[in-house]
């Protein structure tokens, strides 16, 4: 069976939340950016500068990763999803206006 291997940015509640989930399907095989010592448990964590754009689409093309999910509330996450997709690495990042009050409590 092939693996969709994914590359989380991120280390926030919600992203182990995400890499949790994530970690029960057979067929993921699941990276982080940056080191989180509650995401290794689930994921291979690596230790790069998420701020580093090129630096993550670089190793993204190295890794194979197919699909990336990026924090929605990084300063660059518009820059790094494009620069991801210009490369055919698609990319997903759950909504900031859903994530006000919820499960994850009130933002402010």
């Amino acid at each position: 069976m092939k693996k969709t291997k994914i590359l989380v940015t991120g280390c926030g509640e919600r992203e182990l939340d995400l890499v949790r989930n994530m970690s029960e399907s057979p067929r993921a095989e699941l990276y982080c950016i940056p080191r989180n010592d509650g995401m290794s448990r689930y994921a291979k964590c690596i230790d790069a500068d998420p701020s580093d754009i090129e630096g993550i689409v670089s190793l993204a093309q190295r890794l194979g990763i197919n699909m990336a999910v990026t924090d929605p509330y990084a300063a660059n996450y518009k820059d790094i999803t494009a620069a991801l997709e210009a490369k055919h690495i698609h990319t997903f990042a759950p909504a900031v206006h859903g994530q006000k009050e919820g499960i994850y409590g009130k933002k402010t």
